[in-house]
């Protein structure tokens, strides 16, 4: 499903990436750890074409999407769900309007399925009732469910995720673990 061939990433004078080749089967859950500024993030960007390789090859289910143009890009893409490590929430929309954003950009639905979906999606990570709620009233773990919401509300084959529990307590750790 996911295959890497020898992909290099550097920023100016210092090489992040080095060679990373690996291949991830369809159904597989795989956990890439290292050290901070070690590149896991980098590689993820990679994965999904929001930045290229110096070189090397990113398969998806066969297809190398190096040298694909952005419109190619965005096809594949939409097999991703991705939950950003600070949750990238946009400040000046409510809880379903950041769920729901993938599907407005790319969905042609009414507003009673998006809503019936965005519900649902919520319910998903035990936040339902909370649509109409600001980012800025949101705990740390309520917002990286929500992130996860709008990563899975699509119905992705794949979910990426970018550091999920990253200062987290225990306790909302736990729960973005159960739900992953």
């Amino acid at each position: 499903m996911i295959e890497a061939r020898n992909l290099r990433k550097g920023f100016g004078p210092q090489p992040v990436l080095d060679g990373v080749s690996f291949r991830i089967e369809n159904g597989e859950s795989v956990a890439i750890i290292g050290h901070s500024g070690c590149g896991k993030s980098v590689l993820l960007k990679l994965l999904i074409g929001l930045l290229p390789p110096d070189a090397g090859e990113a398969l998806i289910d066969g297809e190398n999407i190096v040298p694909m143009n952005e419109r190619q890009l965005l096809r594949v893409r939409r097999k991703f769900g991705m939950v950003f490590q600070g949750s990238a929430l946009f400040d000046s929309m409510t809880v379903a309007e950041n769920v729901a954003f993938g599907l407005r950009r790319h969905e042609h639905l009414t507003e009673a399925e998006i809503a019936r979906s965005v519900a649902g999606a919520l319910e998903m990570v035990d936040l339902p009732g909370t649509e109409n709620k600001q980012s800025a009233e949101l705990s740390g773990g309520m917002r990286k469910r929500v992130g996860l919401a709008r990563a899975i509300i699509y119905e992705p084959q794949i979910v990426l995720y970018d550091e999920p529990t990253t200062g987290l307590d225990p306790i909302a750790s736990d729960s973005i673990d159960q739900l992953m």
